[in-house]
């Protein structure tokens, strides 16, 4: 599948020794949460830039950052969740999930059926977070027979072969949900595709602190959308 990216050419960009170690440290407090890295997620865009695009793998990307750093640029499609949703909203979202819509009703039965919910935020401890309460939202969702735990195809090729069968996706009615590793901060760094609010191709992004936004590389800071006029 065509991947979704900027008119300039992607680079390689290897994650520093402090982004590596952030990247560790989110495993660790999250790990029953499964990390899609930004290479298998770019896989999986659409060629279009439309946010109603949709490939051969139904994906929901949800942006779990403030409005300010939403307002400056977020991936194609994306669809922002508040860090401080309530179990509600939470439990409402998911309702809405395996509802689904008209179109992705009429996908496939198969694996490449399967909804993929990949959360971000700017490094991924925010979108940790959220897609382990979604996830637990899911389970206490009774599964159909149908909704019983399988290896993701598109994780499982990026895996050496003894990590394989631990590749499962945590899913209910054919769901699974990942934090995207890196999360935006890392996209950026590839120089993958961002939008703004008008869904114009941007590569700036939101820093979110002082401190943190020394991973994100300095010529995509901005920090508010007058900032990047």
């Amino acid at each position: 599948m065509a991947s979704l990216e900027s008119d300039s050419s992607e680079r390689e960009h290897r994650p520093g020794i402090a982004m590596r170690a952030v990247m560790a440290g989110i495993r660790s407090s999250f790990p029953n949460v499964q990390q899609m890295s930004t290479s298998a997620l770019s896989e999986m865009m659409p060629s279009r830039s439309d946010s109603e695009a949709r490939g051969d793998n139904r994906l929901l990307l949800l942006d779990i950052r403030d409005e300010a750093e939403f307002a400056v640029s977020r991936l194609p499609g994306a669809r922002r969740l508040d860090p401080s949703a309530s179990d509600a909203e939470i439990t409402s979202l998911v309702n809405t999930v395996q509802a689904g819509t008209p179109s992705e009703a009429a996908v496939r039965s198969d694996s490449a059926s399967q909804l993929r919910v990949v959360c971000y935020c700017s490094l991924g401890y925010r979108s940790s977070k959220m897609a382990n309460r979604i996830q637990s939202a899911l389970q206490a969702i009774p599964a159909n027979t149908s909704g019983d735990r399988q290896t993701d195809p598109v994780l499982a090729k990026e895996a050496s072969e003894p990590d394989r069968g631990q590749l499962v996706a945590p899913a209910r009615d054919n769901i699974a949900v990942y934090n995207l590793e890196g999360s935006l901060f890392q996209w950026a760094n590839e120089n993958r595709m961002l939008v703004d609010g008008n869904a114009t191709a941007t590569h700036m992004a939101h820093p979110y602190s002082m401190v943190w936004g020394r991973l994100l590389d300095q010529s995509h800071h901005c920090w508010s959308v007058d900032h990047g006029k």
